[in-house]
């Protein structure tokens, strides 16, 4: 299964507010330590794509959702 990126739902200030606080929910974790260690990697390049923010984790579940705006889901 592939989806494709849409730019511009990237592009709109709900998700640049969105992703600024999941990356910063992220990043405080991170410091923290209280990120799954097994997929702290796997987190970092996923939220390195300027598209994509992960919300939760665990090395045991992956959910991938995509949504049409921020919120449908």
């Amino acid at each position: 299964m592939c989806a494709a990126l849409q730019l511009n739902t990237c592009s709109t200030d709900t998700w640049r507010r969105l992703r600024e606080q999941l990356i910063g929910s992220f990043t405080h974790a991170l410091k923290e330590d209280m990120l799954d260690y097994d997929i702290v990697d796997v987190l970092t390049a996923i939220n390195s794509v300027p598209c994509i923010a992960t919300s939760s984790s665990c090395s045991g579940r992956i959910a991938v959702l995509s949504a049409p705006s921020p919120g449908d889901k």
